[in-house]
């Protein structure tokens, strides 16, 4: 259920996570944040993998810091 690179929770992890939001009966609703890197590929093909890697791995901190501060969060890649 994790992402190694990041430690967040993986894509599978996630999408289970928000169909059972999605279709419980007692859900108070919540709220969807997405950010995507772009041009991720562009970054990997100039700095390389280990840069690449670094810049997903301070995101995903980042990410994580502010997810556990939320009570019903769940920070994902």
């Amino acid at each position: 259920n994790c992402d190694a690179l990041t430690g967040l929770a993986n894509r599978s992890y996630f999408m289970a996570r928000l169909r059972e939001a999605t279709q419980d009966d007692n859900s108070a609703g919540g709220t969807v944040f997405i950010a995507r890197l772009a041009n991720l590929a562009t970054v990997n093909q100039s700095l390389g993998r280990e840069v690449t890697d670094e810049l997903l791995r301070r995101f995903g901190n980042v990410i994580g810091e502010v997810a556990e501060h939320l009570p019903e969060a769940l920070a994902a890649r």
